[in-house]
Order: C-alpha cells, then sequence, then structure tokens
C-alpha cells in the first residue's frame, strides 16, 4: 500500500507540474502584453505551455492502460471514462460561457497569437458540450481541444483493448509509431501536396498525439522493448518539431523559467513533502477547464493598475479557488448517476458483451 501510494504521489505531482506549465503559459505568454494594455510583458516568462499538455497525454496513456485492465467491458470502460470527463466539462462550458458574456475577455484579431475574435453563441455552447468541433462547431474556450484528443485516444484504446484483451498495449502502441511515423514522413518529405493527407491524420487519428499516449501505456505495463524506444524516438522529434515552429521561443527564458520551477519543486518537496504539487495534481482537471478564459480576463482587469505580475498572482489565486469549488459540486458529486446512466446507453449498444481487462480475464478463466 506504500509504494502504491508513493506512485500515486508521483503521478500527482507530475500532473501538478503538468496543468502549471500550461496555466502560467497562457497567463504570461498567451496574449501580447499589448491585449492588457501594457508595453512589457511578465518578469518571469514562459513560452510553451503544450509541454504540460503533452505530459498530460503520457499520464492519461498509463492511467487509461490500468483503467482497461480493471474494467469489465467495453461498456463500463468507457461509461468511467465519460463519467471522469463530463459533468465538471459541461459545468466548465456553461459557466465560461456566461461569464465571457457578461465580462468580454481581451481580443487579438489576428496574427499568431490570435485570441477569441469572435463572441461565442449558443450552438456553440451546444456544440462545446457534445465535442462538436470536428463539425464545425467553435469551443467556448480553446482549451477544450486536448479533452477531445483524450476522448479519441480511449475510443481507439478500448476497441483494441475489446479486440485484443490481452495485448492491447502493444497493438495500440505498434500503430501509435506507426501512423505517427507516416505522417511525420509525409509532412517533411512531401510537403504541401499531403497537406490534406496530414489534416486528417492529425484530425481523425490524433497521430502526432499517439507516442505520446503510447508511452504511457508502456511504462505502466513495464513494457521496455523496441516499441518504449521507437515510440520515444517518435516524441522527440515530433517536440523538436514544436519547438522549433514556435517563433516565441526563447532560449533563455526557458532556463530560467525551468531553474525557477525546479526551485520551486525543491522547496515544496524539501519543506512541505510535496504537498503543493500534489494539491494541484488533484484538482488538475479542473484548474485545466476553468483558468483561461476567467483568468485572462481577471489580468485584463488587474494588469493596467497593478502590473502583469500581481494580475498573474491574481487570476492564479482566483481561478484555483474556482476549480476547487466546481471540482467539489461537480466532479464525483454526480459521478454514480451519471455512470448508470452512460453504461445504460452502452449497454443499448451492446458493449457490455465486449470484455476487456478484469472482464476478459473472467471469460477466459470461465469465472
Amino acid at each position: 500500500m506504500a509504494a502504491h501510494a508513493k506512485k500515486d504521489s508521483f503521478i500527482e505531482v507530475w500532473r501538478g507540474i503538468a496543468v502549471f506549465l500550461v496555466v502560467y503559459y497562457h497567463y504570461v505568454d498567451r496574449l501580447p502584453p499589448s491585449a492588457y494594455g501594457l508595453t512589457h510583458g511578465a518578469s518571469l516568462p514562459f513560452y510553451s505551455g503544450k509541454m504540460g499538455v503533452l505530459i498530460f497525454f503520457i499520464i492519461s496513456g498509463f492511467l487509461i492502460a490500468k483503467s482497461l485492465n480493471y474494467s469489465k467491458s467495453l461498456a463500463d470502460f468507457y461509461a468511467k471514462r465519460l463519467t471522469r470527463l463530463w459533468p465538471l466539462f459541461i459545468a466548465a462550458s456553461v459557466l465560461i460561457f456566461a461569464s465571457t458574456q457578461i465580462f468580454p475577455p481581451p481580443v487579438v484579431e489576428s496574427g499568431a497569437k490570435e485570441f477569441y475574435n469572435e463572441q461565442r453563441t449558443l450552438s456553440d455552447l451546444l456544440g462545446t458540450i457534445f465535442f462538436l468541433k470536428d463539425f464545425g462547431f467553435e469551443w467556448v474556450d480553446g482549451v477544450f481541444w486536448s479533452i477531445l484528443v483524450e476522448l479519441k485516444f480511449y475510443l481507439f484504446i478500448g476497441i483494441l483493448a475489446a479486440l485484443f484483451p490481452k495485448k492491447f498495449v502493444t497493438v495500440f502502441a505498434s500503430l501509435a509509431f506507426g501512423i505517427s511515423f507516416f505522417q511525420l514522413a509525409l509532412e517533411l518529405f512531401v510537403g504541401e501536396a499531403a497537406a490534406p493527407v496530414v489534416r486528417m491524420m492529425n484530425g481523425v487519428l490524433i497521430a502526432q498525439y499517439l507516442p505520446y499516449f503510447a508511452i504511457g501505456t508502456l511504462l505502466y505495463k513495464r513494457d521496455n522493448s523496441p516499441l518504449l524506444t521507437i515510440n520515444i524516438g517518435m516524441l522527440i522529434a515530433l517536440a523538436a518539431i514544436k519547438i522549433v515552429a514556435n517563433p516565441n521561443m526563447e532560449l533563455h527564458g526557458t532556463v530560467v523559467f525551468i531553474m525557477a520551477l525546479t526551485g520551486l519543486l525543491a522547496v515544496d518537496g524539501l519543506l512541505f513533502g510535496q504537498r503543493l504539487f500534489v494539491f494541484l495534481g488533484k484538482y488538475s482537471y479542473s484548474w485545466y477547464l476553468f483558468h483561461q478564459m476567467i483568468g485572462v480576463t481577471i489580468i485584463a482587469a488587474v494588469a493596467p493598475v497593478h502590473g502583469l505580475d500581481a494580475a498573474v498572482i491574481a487570476a492564479l489565486a482566483c481561478t484555483l479557488s474556482i476549480a476547487m469549488i466546481m471540482s467539489q459540486l461537480f466532479e464525483w458529486r454526480f459521478s454514480t448517476l451519471a455512470y448508470d446512466g452512460l453504461y445504460r446507453v452502452f449497454k443499448k449498444l451492446g458493449l457490455d458483451k465486449r470484455p476487456v481487462g478484469a472482464g476478459a480475464e473472467g471469460v477466459q478463466t470461465g469465472g
């Protein structure tokens, strides 16, 4: 039990790191200082919030492989995963939509940092709630794109777990490498002629993110085969492209930020037993959902008077408080009701008859 608690603590710390990277980036570098009526940015900039999202994807691969291992059927797995995401996601979508109607966020109309240049409508809210971005709806908050990526990952690996209950990690990791390698080869060596295919592979098959999920699943299975090595190779290649393509990336500032973050982690570990980042990890999903639109609106109100650094601190404190409250109200409170309803839906689709994990073990042993 002690080892299990230690492993859970390690995962929560990395969740805390990941969400902090995302939130801090959105507050100090997602928008130009001019969007807040300022002439200069934060004292400690950070240039790549996507790094935090990619860490989340690795963690997700680990935890989803574990969830599948303890699920009795595909219906059970899908119901559990949607129950974990959907109630709080709906609450966040509604609250953010309402808040942006009352308190318009800052707008950047064009350029690399274009932001909220069109007000969202009720149809966008409905499209967001049902994850319909691929059908032409706009997210009420742009950070929600990664939730749809997660859902596609759940869909794919669930199907593989039903088809190959004993080997789904190996099959998924093999496909992840093959699909991402092919997509990247098209992008690098064919170029614009392959752009429609590349967009399809990234949109439908989430090709550019598959190796991150695959690494997590392989780590859960403690599989140190060549599959782990080649997926790490793809991760490095894909990450290098993102770094080079980022026009705002600045090496000195990035190193200074990483040193500051490492120092904060050291203080948290030595003085508080990692409680700060474990706490952030506990509320990471909720904070991720609520932080951006509400946070940048707070910064826009505070920064012209007190400066960007003070405004960022205010936004961090306010949005984390909102995340804690909303998590308590929605993330766990309706879990049983949501699971029962979703399970009935998936049962009607016959997915309760598709064993995975513990269910597959029962079928094979006659139990």
